[in-house]
């Protein structure tokens, strides 16, 4: 997902976006469906997914799998802990799955993306 195309603002405004955010952000371990995001929001299963995508601007999954990557991209800044303990922090239960999505939303490996972040703090000091 672009983060530019996804509209930010929309979960300050919208009281039913803001209880997904807040559900998603405080227990990011455990992975919510699009259905049980329609419950949260309290909207009918059917119409959630048009009306997420209507209101930010990019599908629910899309969305989730971004604040997923990008919290793992902080935990990854801030700590040395293994990349599977970190990926099930972020709600993956498996490894290649938590890869592939951190190279999709990143255009890097979580690995290298370490790399880069090992080295440039190096640098930095």
């Amino acid at each position: 997902m672009h983060a530019a195309a996804c509209n930010w603002t929309v979960f300050e405004r919208d009281a039913r976006l803001r209880r997904i955010k807040l559900f998603v952000e405080y227990d990011l371990t455990r992975r919510l469906t699009a259905g049980e995001a329609a419950r949260v929001a309290g909207l009918n299963a059917t119409y959630f997914c048009s009306f997420f995508r209507e209101k930010v601007g990019v599908r629910f999954t899309e969305w989730d799998r971004h604040v997923r990557i990008q919290r793992a991209k902080e935990l990854i800044v801030e700590t040395s802990r293994p990349l599977g303990e970190i990926a099930f922090d972020v709600g993956y239960t498996d490894l290649r799955t938590f890869q592939r999505n951190f190279k999709r939303e990143t255009s890097m490996t979580a690995r290298g993306f370490r790399e880069v972040v090992r080295t440039s703090h190096l640098r930095d000091h």
